[in-house]
């Protein structure tokens, strides 16, 4: 099939590479003549892992290009994903306005054009795809169903293992307000999914509504499990760990994001629970949940930068992603503990601090000699060995005997 993606950003670009690895011919495009460059020269034009080795992958180069030109590659192509950003507004709202601009390049094509599904990927709040679709019809006078199809079809992905997650989906979220219409989507997802996923099919509002609400209830989940932590740590003999493994095997609960750790952070959970936050707000139902998470969210920082100041007078945090293996800092609890320190007036002196914060499961050191004679707070309890090594151990969540 002939597939042209939008937008060539952290989604956009692994997935063009995922469609080109199952024998589609995939063209990117984006304003951005540097990301195109390089996928152009076979590049990976952002940092993911395995994006680079996919690309090193495909059978012929012709079956990955890139272009600014959106006019021409709707013309070449038989369906369009819309991977544009969707930047949040200091209100929690999203602003569409680079999906509108990317529509209309296809609405000029759909004057002409026989028929072409549009698939938008990327998130919107509810009833906002709807005003994307009368967008489309005002500017090529055709009604949808009538000379395109718009869907609604976010991913559940995290950085960092975007292939991975986008290959083998829990399920697929398609909104489609006609359902006659669909086959071509399922037919790209059928070649490229590795595992069987549940197909969650409905109409555009309920998407919408679906997507953002699994991100903020994953967000309620972590902080109910941070919540377990704190009561763990003030209980003499309890361990966060040992109460969450049993919660998670009941199979109305399960076992993931229920570690009680740090606070969520990145480019989606924040965002969507502030958004159900402002939806909720906008339609003047109570919805406390959003809300409450975030508080507690904050509260799990500001203990983090409380227990760091009892235990020294300088500090360093290591770990700054928001998970492991990324690179992407946005909101995490790293960076925000580091600014935490910083209103305490704790200075960071590096690894001659007297408290080293250990704000990753997943971290390399060449030599354990570094911890003598330092604090050490692991939030994830990931490196006891350290409890031999350093002057005071103290794992987050777990209560010690008096």
């Amino acid at each position: 099939m002939n597939i042209s993606v939008i937008g060539l950003g952290k989604l956009g670009s692994p997935m063009a590479a995922i469609f080109a690895s199952k024998g589609h011919r995939v063209i990117g495009v984006d304003v951005d003549q540097s990301k195109v460059d390089a996928i152009n020269q076979g590049k990976a034009p952002v940092d993911e892992t395995g994006l680079q080795e996919l690309m090193d992958s495909l059978l012929t180069r012709t079956l990955l290009t890139a272009t600014t030109d959106i006019h021409q590659a709707i013309i070449d192509t038989d369906i369009t994903f819309v991977v544009t950003a969707t930047p949040s507004n200091e209100d929690g709202s999203y602003s569409i306005e680079y999906v509108l601009k990317a529509c209309n390049e296809i609405a000029e094509v759909l004057i002409d054009k026989n028929y072409h599904p549009i698939v938008i990927t990327s998130t919107v709040l509810p009833g906002q795809t709807h005003e994307i679709i009368k967008h489309i019809e005002n500017r090529c006078g055709r009604r949808n169903g009538f000379g395109f199809n718009v869907y609604y079809n976010p991913e559940f992905i995290a950085l960092g293992s975007v292939i991975h997650d986008f290959k083998n989906p829990d399920m697929l979220l398609i909104g489609n307000d006609n359902p006659e219409f669909g086959q071509t989507l399922l037919e790209i997802y059928h070649s490229v999914c590795e595992n069987n996923p549940t197909i969650c099919t409905m109409n555009i509002v309920n998407a919408e509504l679906t997507k953002i609400a699994l991100n903020s209830y994953v967000t309620t989940k972590i902080s109910y499990a941070n919540m377990l932590r704190r009561l763990c740590e003030k209980i003499p003999g309890a361990n966060v760990d040992i109460v969450t493994d049993a919660l998670g095997c009941d199979s109305r609960i399960g076992k993931k994001y229920l570690k009680g750790a740090v606070s969520y952070g990145g480019p989606c959970f924040p965002r969507d629970n502030r958004a159900l936050s402002f939806v909720a707000e906008k339609v003047e139902v109570y919805a406390p949940f959003p809300k409450i998470t975030h508080e507690y969210n904050e509260h799990i920082i500001q203990h983090a930068g409380w227990l760091t100041w009892m235990n020294g007078d300088s500090a360093m945090v290591v770990g700054l992603s928001y998970k492991p293996e990324t690179v992407i800092t946005e909101e995490s609890f790293g960076i925000k503990l580091q600014e935490e320190l910083n209103s305490l007036g704790l200075p960071n002196k590096g690894w001659d601090s007297d408290v080293i914060i250990l704000a990753l499961p997943k971290l390399l050191f060449k030599s354990l000699d570094s911890f003598k004679d330092k604090v050490v707070i692991d939030c994830w309890r990931a490196y006891p060995l350290l409890e031999s090594v350093c002057r005071k151990y103290i794992p987050l969540g777990v209560g010690r005997k008096q």
